[in-house]
């Protein structure tokens, strides 16, 4: 569905949404199969050619963990119920990834209206004066040194009852 940009059209759109969640009904998610099965007894019926076999057998088969599927067996009598959880499952799949196109919709359209007027005023944002001075920037190979010790550091202090050393960096413009 084309989602619009028009900001309340789609904040009507994300609150229908919310209300069709809200009226889901039980669900599971899986696929709902039918077996028939041959018991390889020589004298049973089903040993015919023309015979499909025993059954139907209904299956549940669904995800049951990251790479792992479950099966699942459903009785003769909970055949349609299971079908229309499998139904609402689907529908909930399918409002649930509009909901989310629609609410990142919201998200950028209200962003919109905030870089027009930021674009529009074309205004500097008052930084610091140059009149002050400033130290110089310390270079980042000595930060990198600080993290751990090595045979440019040296130890700093040791705090008491820890038994660990602090490291400092060793260079000129380290605090």
């Amino acid at each position: 569905m084309p989602v619009s940009t028009d900001l309340a059209a789609l904040e009507a759109r994300r609150n229908q949404l919310r209300q069709e969640l809200a009226t889901l009904g039980d669900l599971r998610p899986g696929s709902l199969l039918n077996r028939h099965q041959k018991c390889g007894k020589a004298t049973c019926r089903c040993a015919a050619d023309d015979h499909p076999g025993h059954g139907p057998y209904w299956l549940l088969v669904g995800v049951g963990g990251p790479g792992s599927k479950t099966t699942r067996s459903i009785p003769a009598h909970a055949v349609d119920r299971t079908r229309a959880q499998l139904a609402e499952y689907q529908r909930f799949r399918d409002l649930s990834r509009e909901f989310v196109q629609v609410s990142e919709a919201v998200c950028q359209a209200q962003l919109a209206p905030a870089r027009r007027t930021s674009a529009v005023a074309g205004k500097k944002k008052p930084g610091r004066s140059s009149s002050r001075s400033r130290s110089p920037p310390r270079s980042t190979a000595c930060l990198r040194r600080a993290r751990r010790p090595n045979s440019i550091s040296k130890p700093w202090r040791q705090p008491p009852g820890t038994g660990a050393w602090l490291w400092r960096p060793v260079c000129w413009n380290a605090p």
